[in-house]
Protein backbone atom coordinates (compact mmCIF):
# COMPACT_ATOMS: atom_id res chain seq x y z
CA UNK A 1 0.00 0.00 0.00
CA UNK A 2 3.29 2.12 0.83
CA UNK A 3 4.37 1.94 -2.50
CA UNK A 4 1.01 2.59 -4.49
CA UNK A 5 0.67 5.69 -2.27
CA UNK A 6 4.51 7.21 -3.22
CA UNK A 7 3.80 5.83 -6.74
CA UNK A 8 0.55 8.29 -6.71
CA UNK A 9 2.49 10.83 -4.93
CA UNK A 10 5.82 10.62 -7.31
CA UNK A 11 3.33 10.42 -10.49
CA UNK A 12 1.26 13.84 -9.35
CA UNK A 13 4.44 15.42 -8.90
CA UNK A 14 5.50 14.97 -12.47
CA UNK A 15 2.58 15.70 -13.62
CA UNK A 16 2.73 18.92 -11.56
CA UNK A 17 6.09 19.70 -13.19
CA UNK A 18 4.95 19.06 -16.54
CA UNK A 19 2.36 21.61 -16.17
CA UNK A 20 4.59 24.30 -15.25
CA UNK A 21 6.41 23.20 -17.70
CA UNK A 22 4.15 23.39 -20.78
CA UNK A 23 2.94 26.76 -19.14
CA UNK A 24 6.51 27.95 -19.05
CA UNK A 25 6.80 27.28 -22.54
CA UNK A 26 3.23 28.06 -23.56
CA UNK A 27 4.43 31.97 -21.83
CA UNK A 28 8.13 31.48 -23.51
CA UNK A 29 5.43 30.93 -26.99
CA UNK A 30 3.31 33.83 -26.55
CA UNK A 31 6.30 36.28 -25.50
CA UNK A 32 7.68 35.59 -28.49
CA UNK A 33 4.83 35.76 -30.91
CA UNK A 34 4.19 39.10 -29.16
CA UNK A 35 7.60 40.15 -29.86
CA UNK A 36 7.53 38.93 -33.45
CA UNK A 37 4.34 40.98 -33.63
CA UNK A 38 5.68 44.28 -32.78
CA UNK A 39 9.06 43.87 -34.54
CA UNK A 40 6.71 43.03 -37.82
CA UNK A 41 4.51 46.53 -37.31
CA UNK A 42 7.77 48.30 -36.80
CA UNK A 43 8.98 47.78 -40.11
CA UNK A 44 5.99 48.79 -42.01
CA UNK A 45 5.08 52.53 -42.79
CA UNK A 46 4.37 54.96 -40.31
CA UNK A 47 0.15 54.85 -40.86
CA UNK A 48 -0.20 50.57 -41.29
CA UNK A 49 2.56 50.88 -37.98
CA UNK A 50 0.44 52.97 -35.93
CA UNK A 51 -2.83 50.94 -36.59
CA UNK A 52 -1.04 48.10 -36.21
CA UNK A 53 0.24 49.19 -33.06
CA UNK A 54 -3.06 50.28 -32.04
CA UNK A 55 -4.97 47.21 -33.18
CA UNK A 56 -2.37 44.72 -30.57
CA UNK A 57 -2.48 47.08 -27.61
CA UNK A 58 -6.72 46.80 -27.98
CA UNK A 59 -7.17 42.99 -29.17
CA UNK A 60 -3.70 41.40 -28.31
CA UNK A 61 -1.90 39.06 -30.52
CA UNK A 62 -3.94 38.74 -34.31
CA UNK A 63 -5.01 34.63 -34.90
CA UNK A 64 -2.90 35.54 -38.07
CA UNK A 65 0.34 37.47 -39.21
CA UNK A 66 2.54 37.45 -42.25
CA UNK A 67 4.88 39.47 -43.67
CA UNK A 68 2.82 42.06 -44.55
CA UNK A 69 -1.12 41.26 -42.89
CA UNK A 70 -2.09 40.96 -38.95
CA UNK A 71 -5.71 39.84 -38.53
CA UNK A 72 -8.09 39.37 -35.50
CA UNK A 73 -11.48 37.56 -35.58
CA UNK A 74 -14.63 37.56 -33.50
CA UNK A 75 -13.66 41.32 -31.75
CA UNK A 76 -16.84 41.98 -31.27
CA UNK A 77 -19.21 44.38 -33.48
CA UNK A 78 -15.92 42.95 -36.10
CA UNK A 79 -16.20 39.85 -37.55
CA UNK A 80 -12.65 40.46 -38.56
CA UNK A 81 -10.21 42.82 -38.06
CA UNK A 82 -7.16 43.06 -40.50
CA UNK A 83 -4.34 45.92 -40.88
CA UNK A 84 -2.38 45.80 -44.16
CA UNK A 85 1.31 47.43 -45.02
CA UNK A 86 0.47 47.12 -48.85
CA UNK A 87 -2.07 50.16 -48.71
CA UNK A 88 -1.01 52.77 -46.49
CA UNK A 89 -3.63 54.77 -47.21
CA UNK A 90 -6.46 52.23 -46.24
CA UNK A 91 -4.38 49.91 -43.80
CA UNK A 92 -7.50 48.96 -41.71
CA UNK A 93 -10.19 46.69 -42.70
CA UNK A 94 -12.97 46.20 -40.57
CA UNK A 95 -15.30 43.69 -41.52
CA UNK A 96 -18.92 43.05 -40.13
CA UNK A 97 -21.64 40.01 -40.40
CA UNK A 98 -24.25 41.53 -42.34
CA UNK A 99 -26.72 40.06 -45.10
CA UNK A 100 -26.09 41.69 -48.28
CA UNK A 101 -28.77 41.44 -50.95
CA UNK A 102 -27.48 40.10 -54.53
CA UNK A 103 -29.58 43.02 -55.87
CA UNK A 104 -27.72 45.63 -53.76
CA UNK A 105 -24.40 44.85 -54.97
CA UNK A 106 -24.29 47.37 -57.89
CA UNK A 107 -25.77 50.04 -55.78
CA UNK A 108 -22.55 49.43 -53.68
CA UNK A 109 -20.27 49.11 -55.98
CA UNK A 110 -21.27 52.99 -57.23
CA UNK A 111 -20.09 54.35 -53.62
CA UNK A 112 -16.52 54.54 -53.79
CA UNK A 113 -15.27 55.28 -49.95
CA UNK A 114 -13.23 52.04 -49.39
CA UNK A 115 -16.49 49.97 -48.99
CA UNK A 116 -16.90 46.26 -50.32
CA UNK A 117 -19.61 43.36 -49.99
CA UNK A 118 -19.42 39.91 -50.15
CA UNK A 119 -23.34 38.25 -50.18
CA UNK A 120 -22.02 34.77 -50.59
CA UNK A 121 -20.52 35.02 -47.43
CA UNK A 122 -22.60 38.12 -45.69
CA UNK A 123 -19.77 40.04 -45.06
CA UNK A 124 -19.72 43.85 -45.61
CA UNK A 125 -16.13 45.70 -45.12
CA UNK A 126 -14.91 48.96 -44.57
CA UNK A 127 -10.85 49.79 -45.42
CA UNK A 128 -9.42 53.05 -44.76
CA UNK A 129 -6.92 54.67 -42.54
CA UNK A 130 -9.01 54.54 -39.11
CA UNK A 131 -12.10 53.29 -37.93
CA UNK A 132 -14.08 56.63 -37.25
CA UNK A 133 -14.29 56.56 -41.45
CA UNK A 134 -14.54 52.66 -41.45
CA UNK A 135 -17.54 53.39 -39.09
CA UNK A 136 -19.17 55.99 -41.23
CA UNK A 137 -18.45 53.92 -44.59
CA UNK A 138 -20.26 50.78 -43.27
CA UNK A 139 -23.14 53.34 -41.71
CA UNK A 140 -23.66 54.85 -44.97
CA UNK A 141 -23.03 51.52 -46.68
CA UNK A 142 -26.42 49.86 -44.64
CA UNK A 143 -28.25 53.27 -45.77
CA UNK A 144 -27.14 51.94 -49.10
CA UNK A 145 -28.66 48.67 -48.37
CA UNK A 146 -31.49 49.89 -46.57
CA UNK A 147 -32.50 52.45 -49.61
CA UNK A 148 -32.36 55.55 -46.89
CA UNK A 149 -29.22 57.04 -49.11
CA UNK A 150 -28.31 56.82 -52.98
CA UNK A 151 -24.85 55.61 -53.59
CA UNK A 152 -24.28 59.36 -54.89
CA UNK A 153 -25.92 60.59 -51.64
CA UNK A 154 -23.87 58.71 -49.58
CA UNK A 155 -20.79 59.73 -51.01
CA UNK A 156 -21.82 63.66 -50.77
CA UNK A 157 -22.22 62.72 -46.64
CA UNK A 158 -19.08 61.38 -46.89
CA UNK A 159 -17.52 64.60 -47.93
CA UNK A 160 -19.70 66.57 -45.91
CA UNK A 161 -19.35 64.28 -42.45
CA UNK A 162 -15.12 64.17 -43.26
CA UNK A 163 -15.33 67.71 -43.47
CA UNK A 164 -16.79 68.15 -40.46
CA UNK A 165 -14.98 65.56 -38.39
CA UNK A 166 -11.63 67.43 -39.19
CA UNK A 167 -12.96 70.96 -38.59
CA UNK A 168 -13.75 69.40 -34.69
CA UNK A 169 -17.35 68.81 -34.99
CA UNK A 170 -19.34 65.36 -33.69
CA UNK A 171 -20.46 63.03 -36.53
CA UNK A 172 -22.00 60.45 -34.63
CA UNK A 173 -21.53 58.20 -38.27
CA UNK A 174 -17.70 58.31 -37.34
CA UNK A 175 -18.65 57.07 -33.53
CA UNK A 176 -20.37 53.77 -33.77
CA UNK A 177 -22.00 51.31 -35.65
CA UNK A 178 -25.85 52.30 -36.55
CA UNK A 179 -27.16 49.20 -37.25
CA UNK A 180 -27.13 45.90 -35.36
CA UNK A 181 -24.31 43.26 -35.71
CA UNK A 182 -25.82 39.48 -35.59
CA UNK A 183 -25.62 38.07 -32.24
CA UNK A 184 -23.57 35.29 -32.52
CA UNK A 185 -20.50 37.73 -33.17
CA UNK A 186 -21.11 39.25 -30.64
CA UNK A 187 -20.34 35.68 -28.59
CA UNK A 188 -17.59 35.10 -30.89
CA UNK A 189 -19.86 32.07 -32.11
CA UNK A 190 -19.35 31.20 -35.77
Amino acid sequence: MEFKNGLAAILAAGAVVACLILSGKQAQNSEQAEAQAYAQAAMWPALPRQQALILLEKYGLPQRISEDRMEWDGQWPWKRVAVSEDQPLSALTETVSCRVPQDKLDDLARYSYGLTADARLGELSASSGSEALNFLSLNLGMDILTGGRTPEDASRYFDHAVGLHYAGKSVPYMERLFFDVPLTRRLGLP
